[in-house]
Formats: structure tokens, C-alpha cells, sequence
């Protein structure tokens, strides 16, 4: 019975790919919609853009004072983290090998973490945002990034592998990257999709709504007769 709904629901899939895949080539996945920025938009968005380890966290005090708790002695402090790569800004950075942010997590010592941030009224200082916590596995899905084409199927065969991926920041990082693309795009990345994951994934209950719509839109493309018979 579920398999059935599941053919049912990309056969009629399939009808509306075809009816408006000549008009919507240019734009997004008809089926999906983004979450939120990519980190690829957050590093180029930024004036200041690093993988950072933490080596000092804020002060129990100074966490108490910065979150409305009262001390005897109320202060306000910053984490201390050690810069490991420069992504973006390296001028602003004028060479600094450490950095201070507002972080109040309890992550242990030398945890790594993308930190971006925009340029303050002083030109050489940046004011940063939160520190977001990385896998290592996340550092080096950041890292590589910057090295993947703008756009493209070749930048889409990256991202394909990551989702459903274990690390729920680069699963939900890999989806928004499907969302925004063009959907010609999409269209293009066809030859390298895997069909038969596809399949698992759009027969999986624990995959959410959105990505088995991205799912269905994919199988729509590299599918076989089979897949709705």
C-alpha cells in the first residue's frame, strides 16, 4: 500500500516536471525551498570568515553576567579562540592569530568552529557572530568549498553526497545547496545521481517532507519506467 502511494505520488510528479521544466530550467527546484543560508553564502557574505579552535571558554562568571544573572561582581567576557584557517578577510585579520567572541557553549578545548563576521566601525576590526560547532568531518566539508565551481552539476555532485548525511549540519547544509540551485542545474547532475539511494531515501519514514519532495525531484530526473510501474 505504501509503495503503491510512493507511485502513485512520482508518477504525478513526473507529469508536473515535464509540464514545467521548459519554463523553470533558469530558476530554483520547483519542489523545494531552501531553510536557510548555506555556509557557503554566510563565508561569502562576510567581511571576516575563519575555522577557529576554542582555547579559552567565557567564565562562569562573566557567562552569568552576560546571560542577566546576578553576581556580586557582574563582568563581561569573550571565549578566546586560536585561528586555524583564514577563509575569508585575511587583510582585516592583519595577521592575528587569535581571536575573542561572545560564546556561551561548553565545548571542551580545542573544539573547532566556523566563525564569521562583519566589519565594525573601526575598518580593522571585525564584529563577530556566533561560533558555529564543527565535526571534523564538518571542517573539511568547509574547507573544501571554496575549491567547488559556483555553480553547476560538478558543484551539485559534491553536495549530493552529503545528504542524509550523519552530521545534521551538513545534511541540512547539502539540501539548501539543492534548493537554491537552477534547476537546470539539478537537471544536468542527472547522469551522476544515485538512483537507487534515491529510493531508499523516498522509502525511508525517518526522511522529513522536504527532502523527500528534493528526492522525488531527483528520481523524476534518473529514474527508471519501473520506479512508478
Amino acid at each position: 500500500m505504501i509503495h503503491s502511494k510512493l507511485h502513485a505520488r512520482l508518477a504525478a510528479l513526473l507529469v508536473l516536471i515535464a509540464m514545467i521544466g521548459p519554463v523553470r530550467d533558469a530558476n530554483a527546484c520547483p519542489f523545494c525551498s531552501a531553510a536557510m543560508q548555506t555556509l557557503s553564502q554566510e563565508i561569502a557574505g562576510a567581511d571576516g570568515a575563519v575555522i577557529a579552535q576554542l582555547i579559552e571558554p567565557m567564565t562562569p562568571a562573566a557567562v552569568a553576567s552576560a546571560t542577566g544573572v546576578t553576581t556580586a561582581e557582574p563582568t563581561m567576557s569573550t571565549a578566546k579562540f586560536r585561528i586555524v584557517k583564514v577563509l575569508r578577510g585575511e587583510e582585516k585579520l592583519g595577521g592575528a592569530k587569535e581571536i575573542e567572541v561572545v560564546y556561551f557553549g561548553e565545548d571542551p578545548p580545542e573544539k573547532k568552529f566556523l566563525i564569521s563576521g562583519i566589519a565594525a566601525i573601526t575598518p580593522d576590526k571585525i564584529d563577530w557572530t556566533t561560533p558555529v560547532p564543527l565535526s571534523e568531518r564538518a571542517v573539511e566539508y568547509v574547507e573544501k568549498l571554496q575549491s567547488l565551481p559556483e555553480a553547476g552539476a560538478e558543484r551539485l555532485e559534491f553536495f549530493q553526497e552529503h545528504l542524509e548525511d550523519e552530521d545534521p549540519l551538513l545534511a541540512q547544509d547539502s539540501y539548501d545547496e539543492f534548493a537554491r540551485a537552477p534547476y537546470a542545474d539539478v537537471i544536468a547532475l542527472g547522469p551522476q545521481m544515485k538512483r537507487e539511494r534515491l529510493l531508499e531515501w523516498i522509502n525511508d519514514p525517518t526522511v522529513g517532507p522536504s527532502g523527500r519532495r528534493l528526492y522525488l525531484t531527483m528520481l523524476g530526473i534518473c529514474g527508471k519506467p519501473e520506479d512508478v510501474g
